[in-house]
C-alpha cells in the first residue's frame, strides 16, 4: 500500500512540474501536453526533455517564434508500446531553421582570425548549425582576454599546453584533457601558459563568431585598446570587468 501511494505522490510532483514548465512565459504558445494513459516512467521522460528544453530556450539557443504552433512543426515524441507523450516542439523543426550536416577537414579552416594575439578558427558558427558555434585557439603564451563576461554559455576544452582560468573570484591551471565550463553571465579571463597552448572552445548559441570578427577588424592585435575593445564587445552584448 505505502509503495502505491509513494508512485502516485511521485506522479502527482511530475505532473507540476510539467505544468509549472508548460506555463512558462518563454514557451510557444500552443504546445500542448497530450497524454494516453501516461506511467511514471513516460512522465518521467517528458519531464526530462521538458527540462531541457527550456533551458535551451532560456539561454537563448532557440528564441520560439511568437506564433509558433503544434499545427507549424512537428512534435517531440515519447513512446513505450502503445502509450505515447507528445509535447515540446523540437528547435530543429521549428520552420526557418535550415542546418545541415557538414564535415570540416583542416584543409576547410577558415583564416584565423587575430583577436589581441590569440589565433582564433571558426569551426562552426551559429549560421551553420542554427545554433551553437565551435572555435580552434590557439595562443602563444601570457595571451588571452581580461575579465569578462557575455549572454552565451562557453566550454573550453584544453587540447595542448596549460591554461590559466579565472573564474568569478577563483583561478585555477587546466592541462591538456581538461574541460571548463562556464554559464553565461560568468565573469572570466585566461592566459596561455608556458610554450603557448591550443584549446576548443563552444558557445551556446550564434554571437561570438560574429563578435570575433569585428574585433579582428577594429582591434589592434599588438597594441590593443581596452576601450575599443570593450565597445567593439558591448555590440555583441560583452561585458569587460576591468
Amino acid at each position: 500500500m505505502a509503495i502505491g501511494l509513494g508512485a502516485t505522490l511521485d506522479k502527482f510532483r511530475l505532473i507540476g512540474r510539467i505544468v509549472a514548465l508548460s506555463r512558462h512565459d518563454r514557451w510557444p504558445r500552443g504546445t500542448l501536453l497530450k497524454h494516453q494513459a501516461p506511467r511514471l516512467d513516460d512522465l518521467r521522460r517528458f519531464a526530462l526533455v521538458r527540462s531541457a528544453f527550456y533551458r535551451r530556450f532560456h539561454h537563448g539557443l532557440v528564441e520560439p517564434a511568437a506564433d509558433a504552433t503544434d499545427e507549424a512543426c512537428a512534435t517531440q515524441r515519447i513512446a513505450y508500446a502503445d502509450h505515447a507523450v507528445y509535447g515540446i516542439c523540437s528547435p530543429k523543426e521549428r520552420p526557418g531553421m535550415t542546418a545541415r550536416p557538414f564535415i570540416v577537414a583542416p584543409r576547410d579552416y577558415a583564416p584565423a582570425l587575430n583577436i589581441v594575439g590569440e589565433q582564433l578558427t571558426v569551426l562552426a558558427s551559429g549560421e551553420a548549425t542554427d545554433g551553437y558555434e565551435i572555435f580552434l585557439q590557439r595562443g602563444a603564451e601570457g595571451s588571452g582576454p581580461p575579465p569578462h563576461s557575455h549572454p552565451w554559455d562557453e566550454s573550453f576544452f584544453v587540447i595542448k599546453g596549460q591554461v590559466d582560468f579565472g573564474i568569478d573570484a577563483e583561478s585555477t591551471t587546466a592541462s591538456a584533457g581538461t574541460l571548463v565550463h562556464l554559464p553565461a553571465g560568468t565573469v572570466h579571463w585566461f592566459r596561455f601558459g608556458k610554450g603557448g597552448g591550443e584549446m576548443l572552445s563552444m558557445t551556446s548559441r550564434l554571437g561570438a563568431s560574429q563578435m570575433f570578427a569585428d574585433l579582428a577588424r577594429e582591434v589592434d592585435p599588438v597594441n590593443p585598446d581596452l576601450g575599443k575593445l570593450a565597445d567593439v564587445g558591448a555590440r555583441h552584448g560583452l561585458k569587460v570587468a576591468v
